[in-house]
């Protein structure tokens, strides 16, 4: 007898499959409504004769009378038709390559009826009508109009590499609110590393936003959920190469166009099958080989424009000259490489254990390097991650699902610096020297407990749980050891006047550090009536190290069909109301201790007039005002939130598709932000603040569309408008005795944004998938390039040369900086965020071909009406109760050849190219706005990073293959 073992989250269901007969006992769906009054529920799963899942088959529920029901069967296979009024019924289910299976007299009453379908393979010479997936608009709260499932082909066509995948998912997320944005979970966890794609079932996005569950908000939350094994053996190899040759350069190289060679190489590969008849196993990992380059796009201090060797502090032989155009390319090698198994374990018929581990490692030279550090400044970086994840799930009744789950992560990273020289700088135009950063090691450990239990009632989903975090963080630090020279410009560089050294005295370097945080939540989702929802939660939040002990989020929602006279409403309006904590990071608290003025203290010479340089710092204290700075957790810290507003419209078009309208209000309040405050003397303490806001409105149109059975599409575009004056706990405001000043237009935010998402199944066995990237440029200040108001934060804003505007591509419409003799005062000071950045166009394009050979298992290639990202609707997915792993020990969501394209063989090999930036649009980053470096003022000096950019590239071109079973 084989047992399967299938947990989503939406249905609990024990499969018994012996000899071609299957029994199977229906356990109640967990993540969906339970049928209204005088209603009932229709479920099951569809298998192919091999009781392998058949996800994206097209079921159908017909009643003698009004309008069909239909839903698409997910990556398990699993479908469910809910608030079924009581009646007789016709079921159909039809998916391409399999003969259609159809059942009359269904008869629905108050209860739960399961009928599963084994589907037999079409033959050749027969016709099959298929239906593609209806894209319609629910009041499941989980089914919004913004929310997108990504599986399958959709799922394929994103991209390999951990860092890009996790741009992408966060462009597809959209604009979330506030500093911090929003936030990944990886089978219900947060932190950590992404894993292997390969070992990726399917990913949500913007499910179910006021959702007590979640600390974070749900518009710009993603869940990633991982594969359980199979019944099956199933495997996947792919190998991916990138090369200089393939790709645009980049426009930093100066004339010359000077670069050294540099290639990328990335193995991966995913193993899953049956350990024993009640257990399965999964196992992916990957090895990236990274040969890249980091390019200066600076100026230097030299003897002349032919050397790249930047002179001392005080040389009067020297001048600022450009930078060589053959060095300006450093060399900056990576290697990464990633382990992932897991094993599922039927513990009996009603409890499943899953354990999944990860380990990642990678290792850098050269890191650490930007626009404009010079190459002496660079690291050696090596960082690992154990990652170990534990659940258990019981099914307690047929009404009554709990699950308890454990994460346990270590994460130890190192840098060393490659030169211990001071550090020397010129903002805008250079830092050289040794790296500031010193040695680093540090040891970080997580440890992580849930459990939440799931009832489903009449009327009523009651979901209630607790999470359990514990940091701790060990530290090894000599950060600014060898000291920082500043200077206001390069004609100071030369005449030796630093307006600012900085240096640490390092009494004790091991720092240690724990920080706890606990919740509760209670929600229940209320089908008030067959076109009405009311979700109402509360959440308690806890955290040490800071005064919150008591933090309450209250979540409300409503979702309301409006009723048609025919069928199923087609708009659903949505309200909701929530408050959203930020948690205070551990890393503020390591540094409290560690610059605490004991076993650090951090000491500033400003406007030192004796002779002071990296080779003579004894005179650094002549004529200078000498500052001692300790970095503290003020009395009254406290949790950053933010009260979250939210209307909405969705509206079907059609049966294909849907686009949604949301208005949303966040106003953060207790934001983070540090302050440089004055202490005893010239001293400052530098304060860990909540005082903080934030004020945001945005408008954001979502929309997905199925067209036929071989195009996809789904997409958003957002307008948001943002007032803050906190940029983050470690982020200084440019006036720290008033905060109030800064506030302007948030430069955490881009005022117009664009995302499109596509799979196509072009002919000849093509698979096409572009993703389309627009962002408008985010706002920025021009800073003087010196400490203005001498609170030793070098951040302060430039004031208008004719007191009221100035073009941000010139330095002379701007004053404050250095020799400037105009006093900058609140009149004529430039308003926090005044000039705004380059917009970004980004489009990539992936092209896949499949070819097959051996057995045909799916003909005609049944994956192709996989629900993909346009499966966002009422049964877009799998997955575990309150976000789970998903799938049992022997359930079938692995899928052939770790998702891979199939071409319905059961061996396949996959050729293609993916395209990142295929139009070249060259994506430059915020300006350079410092006075202090007129002469590259108002100009880009890098590319942007993420989003599938490279900082040797503008356009890249990147080949794969991949061979699957």
């Amino acid at each position: 007898m084989n047992f399967c073992f299938s947990l989503t989250r939406r249905s609990l269901s024990v499969a018994l499959l012996s000899l071609g007969s299957i029994a199977t006992v229906n356990l109640a769906a967990t993540r969906a409504y339970a049928q209204t009054a005088g209603a009932g529920v229709v479920t099951g799963y569809v298998l192919d004769p091999d009781q392998a899942a058949i996800p994206g088959a097209t079921v159908t529920l017909t009643p003698a009378k009004g309008g069909a029901m239909t839903t698409t069967s997910g990556a398990d296979g699993a479908y469910s038709f809910r608030s079924v009024p009581m009646g007789t019924y016709s079921l159909t289910v039809s998916m391409s390559g399999f003969a259609s299976f159809v059942r009359q007299g269904v008869r629905v009453t108050g209860a739960t009826l399961t009928i599963n379908t084994a589907m037999a393979v079409q033959s050749a010479n027969t016709e099959i009508d298929v239906t593609t997936q209806s894209n319609a608009v629910s009041v499941d709260p989980d089914s919004n109009g913004s929310a997108v499932v990504i599986k399958d082909k959709d799922l394929e066509a994103l991209s390999d590499d951990p860092d890009e995948l996790s741009d992408e998912l966060s462009a597809l997320a959209g604009p979330s609110a506030g500093p911090s944005g929003g936030q990944i979970y990886v089978d219900g966890f947060t932190g950590g590393q992404l894993p292997p794609k390969s070992s990726i079932r399917e990913i949500r996005v913007n499910q179910n936003p006021f959702s007590a569950q979640f600390d974070k908000q749900g518009f710009g939350r993603v869940e990633v959920f991982t594969k359980p094994g199979t019944d099956s053996y199933h495997g996947n190899a792919s190998i991916q190469f990138n090369d200089k040759l393939f790709n645009t350069s980049s426009p930093f190289l100066g004339a010359t166009n000077q670069q050294p060679d540099y290639h990328r190489i990335f193995f991966l590969g995913s193993l899953t099958g049956p350990l024993t008849k009640t257990s399965s196993y999964s196992l992916a990992g990957s090895h990236r080989t990274i040969q890249d380059n980091s390019i200066f796009a600076g100026s230097i201090i030299s003897t002349g424009p032919g050397s790249n060797v930047l002179c001392a502090p005080g040389n009067a032989a020297c001048s600022l000259n450009p930078y060589p155009d053959g060095a300006r390319a450093t060399f900056h090698p990576q290697t990464r490489y990633d382990f992932t198994p897991r094993i599922d374990l039927a513990l009996g018929e009603k409890n499943t254990l899953t354990i999944r581990y990860q380990f990642e490692h990678g290792s850098a030279q050269n890191a650490g390097l930007g626009a404009t550090q010079i190459n002496t400044v660079a690291t050696n970086t090596s960082t690992h991650e154990h990652q170990l994840q534990i659940s258990d799930t019981q099914i307690l009744s047929q009404k009554v699902i709990n699950e308890t789950r454990l994460a346990l992560v270590r994460a130890v990273s190192s840098s060393l610096p490659q030169s211990v020289a001071p550090t020397v700088s010129v903002p805008g135009y250079f830092t050289g020297g040794g790296a500031s950063g010193g040695t680093q090691s540090s040891t970080a450990d997580r440890l992580e407990i849930q459990n939440y239990t799931s009832v489903a009632l009449q009327k009523n989903f009651i979901r209630a749980g607790m999470r359990l975090r514990v940091y701790r963080q060990a530290q090894f630090s000599t950060s600014n050891a060898n000291g920082t020279f500043s200077y206001s410009s390069a004609a100071d560089y030369i005449a030796n006047r630093p307006f600012q050294y900085r240096i640490t005295s390092i009494a004790n370097p091991r720092i240690e550090g724990h920080l706890t945080d606990v919740s509760f939540y209670a929600e229940d989702d209320y089908r008030v009536k067959p076109n009405l929802t009311l979700s109402y939660g509360m959440r308690y939040e806890a955290q040490g190290a800071i005064n919150s002990a008591a933090d309450l989020a209250p979540r409300v929602a409503v979702s309301y069909g409006i009723p048609r006279k025919k069928g199923n409403p087609t708009t659903v309006v949505r309200a909701g109301f929530g408050i959203f904590y930020d948690r205070f990071d551990i890393g503020g608290v390591i540094n409290s201790r560690q610059q605490n003025g004991v076993n650090q203290i951090a000491l500033i010479y400003s406007l030192p007039t004796g002779v002071c340089t990296p080779g003579n710092t004894a005179g650094c204290g002549g004529g200078a005002t000498t500052s001692q700075t300790i970095y503290q957790l003020a009395p009254n810290l406290r949790s950053a939130y933010n009260m979250q507003t939210a209307f909405g419209v969705d509206q079907q078009l059609g049966k294909r598709s849907t686009v949604s309208f949301n208005y949303l209000n966040n106003l953060g309040v207790h934001q983070f932000l540090s302050r440089s405050l004055p202490a005893s003397g010239t001293n400052k303490l530098y304060s860990y603040q909540s005082g903080g806001v934030f004020r945001q409105n945005q408008f954001i149109v979502n929309f997905r569309t199925q067209i036929g059975t071989r195009f996809s599409l789904v997409g958003f575009y957002a307008l948001n408008f943002a007032k803050s004056n906190a940029n983050g706990a470690g982020v200084f405001p440019t006036d720290s005795l008033n905060p109030a000043t800064d506030y302007g237009r948030a430069l955490f935010v881009n005022k117009h944004r664009i995302t499109l998402f596509g799979n196509w199944q072009a002919p000849f066995g093509i698979n096409a998938s572009p993703f389309l990237i627009v962002n408008s440029g985010n706002y920025y200040n021009v800073t003087a390039g010196r400490d203005l108001n001498l609170d030793t934060v070098t951040n302060d804003r430039a004031g208008f040369a004719n007191g009221v505007s100035g073009n941000c591509r010139n330095a002379a419409d701007f004053i404050g900086g250095p020799g400037s003799t105009t006093v900058v005062t609140a009149a004529n000071r430039l308003p926090p965020g005044y000039c705004t950045g380059p917009s970004n166009v980004q489009m990539n394009l992936r092209l896949v071909k499949a070819f097959g050979f051996g057995k045909r298992i799916r003909p005609g290639g049944a994956d192709a009406a996989g629900g993909g990202a346009g499966a966002g609707g009422p049964r877009g997915g799998g997955g575990g109760p309150r976000g789970g792993g998903g799938g049992g020990p022997r359930g079938g969501g692995g899928g052939r050849g770790g998702g891979s394209i199939s071409s319905g063989h059961k061996y396949n090999f996959n050729a293609g190219v993916q395209v990142q930036n295929l139009f070249n649009y060259v994506p430059y980053t915020t300006p350079n706005a410092s006075l202090s470096s007129p002469l590259l003022f108002g100009r880009s000096q890098s590319l942007i990073g993420g989003q599938g950019n490279s900082g040797s590239a503008v356009r890249t071109v990147t080949l794969q293959l991949n061979f699957n079973f």
